[in-house]
């Protein structure tokens, strides 16, 4: 497989999606390292994975 496929997901306050983001990757090619490590940075104790 190409691994994991990480995204950065957007909602407004009333639950609706307003963005849903992902690192630019070749098909066959695992994601950047760098934007994984980005994403994870974003991340605050006790939201969901």
């Amino acid at each position: 497989g190409d691994g994991f496929v990480t995204s950065l997901e957007l909602f407004a306050a009333d639950g609706t999606q307003i963005a849903q983001l992902y690192g630019q990757r070749t098909e066959g090619m695992p994601e950047q390292a760098c934007w994984r490590e980005q994403v994870n940075a974003l991340r605050t104790p006790g939201a969901a994975a």
